[in-house]
C-alpha cells in the first residue's frame, strides 16, 4: 500500500512596491541635516509646511 502525503500550502510572497519611498521632513532643520538646502514644488520630500513665505521654494 502507498503511503500518503501530506501536502502543505505555501503562501505567495507580498508584493514588493517598486518605488522608493517617498522621504519626508518635520522642518527645514530636518531638510538640512539630511544634506539638501532648499526644495522646489514636486520634488521628493516637498510639502507646505515648509514654505513659509509662499515663494515656491521651501526653506530658503
Amino acid at each position: 500500500m502507498r503511503e500518503r502525503r501530506e501536502r502543505t500550502r505555501v503562501r505567495p510572497r507580498a508584493r514588493r512596491s517598486r518605488t522608493a519611498p517617498t522621504p519626508s521632513y518635520e522642518n527645514c532643520g530636518a531638510l538640512r541635516a539630511a544634506g539638501i538646502a532648499t526644495l522646489t514644488p514636486g520634488e521628493a520630500g516637498c510639502s507646505l509646511q515648509l514654505h513659509r513665505n509662499g515663494d515656491g521654494i521651501a526653506c530658503n
